[in-house]
């Protein structure tokens, strides 16, 4: 299902290319089918960090939302999306922040002091600088099945990993194993995890004794 054409879709939605944040509170949502709207998916594959979210973005929002009004700059009319992996603005979002005596601000920007917030001579000011925001409109992640989970390292997977005959130099994994199918020899030593590397510069070699396998490096020269 595609997200992009059912969260748009008119038989489930009034005006729905319309930014109407208020249909969530009025009622016009409650009779929506289940899945009319799934920003983070569904089923077994719902997004791991959905509860997370849904915090994360009250939290934030009620942080700005008393101190800062936004408005949009000059020339940003209207946004146009860029489907991918996720759906995203095709350029930057540029907004002018605002804050109001009214919500008790008496540091500006940055924690600048604001002298005429503090004695009351105006009421409000504007920010010379500009947010950018790379606003990301559906969930960030796929749902579970993603092993990846922000890592941006290969898996350590079990296996050999130099084969007969091949170099290696001190510190080179021959093989990831869990329990000891191979035993350590000469020119090796064994880890906690079993995995058996090298500890001088040579050739790989797989021997054979006593019912046990064994690894070996034989050093060059």
């Amino acid at each position: 299902m595609s997200q992009w054409i059912t969260h748009r879709a008119p038989r489930y939605w009034r005006e729905p290319q319309a930014f109407r944040p208020e249909r969530w509170s009025n009622g016009e949502t409650d009779g929506l089918p289940k899945f009319a709207y799934f920003p983070f998916g569904g089923g077994t594959r719902v997004c791991i960090g959905e509860a997370f979210a849904w915090t994360e973005l009250v939290l934030v929002l009620a942080t700005i939302a008393r101190r800062w009004t936004f408005t949009p700059t000059p020339g940003l009319e209207s946004l146009t999306p860029q489907p991918s992996v996720t759906l995203r603005p095709a350029g930057p979002v540029t907004l002018s922040p605002r804050a109001c005596r009214g919500a008790a601000v008496t540091a500006g920007f940055g924690g600048a002091p604001r002298p005429e917030l503090v004695e009351g001579r105006a009421s409000c000011y504007t920010l010379s600088a500009m947010f950018q925001f790379d606003l990301q409109l559906f969930a960030s992640k796929k749902g579970a099945g993603s092993t990846r989970n922000g890592r941006d390292s290969n898996a350590q997977r079990l296996g050999v990993k130099r084969f007969g005959g091949q170099q290696v130099v001190p510190g080179n994994i021959i093989i990831r194993q869990r329990g000891t199918k191979f035993y350590p020899g000469v020119g090796v030593m064994m880890g906690k995890d079993h995995t058996i590397f090298a500890v001088v510069e040579g050739q790989v070699s797989f021997t054979s004794s006593r019912n046990r396998k064994h690894i070996n490096v034989i050093a060059a020269g």
